[in-house]
């Protein structure tokens, strides 16, 4: 199990974990998630490509999608909707909820179809 994959292993963790005062664990969860996310990305691309100085993250979704197979298409289109889905969870508002644990799993399994793809 590599470093990402033991990330998300954690924040799959926290989704089953007990609540306690205070704490925001479906956010964190998703966090973690895009903190994972971002880093396989950059993988990705330097894996492909070159080393990237400052990732821009939706240029890389772009690139990958247009860049890809026919057939890694369509995870990459999961990918960028997760992408912006985690971004929005992982600023709090006052008025907003945080994600569900239904969300935050569904997320993670988007981006653990990413790890897979290589």
């Amino acid at each position: 199990m590599n470093h990402l994959e033991l990330m998300l292993s954690e924040a799959r963790k926290l989704i089953g974990a007990a609540p306690t005062d205070g704490q925001n664990k479906m956010r964190s969860a998703a966090i973690v998630t895009r903190q994972v996310l971002e880093e396989a990305l950059v993988e990705h691309m330097e894996k492909k490509y070159d080393k990237i100085r400052q990732p821009n993250f939706n240029a890389i979704l772009v690139t990958l999608e247009y860049l890809s197979a026919e057939q890694d298409k369509e995870i990459l289109r999961q990918v960028a909707w997760t992408w912006s889905a985690l971004s929005n969870a992982c600023h709090a508002h006052a008025y907003a909820l945080e994600p569900t644990a239904a969300e935050v799993e569904r997320w993670i399994e988007v981006v653990d179809k990413f790890l897979k793809l290589g």
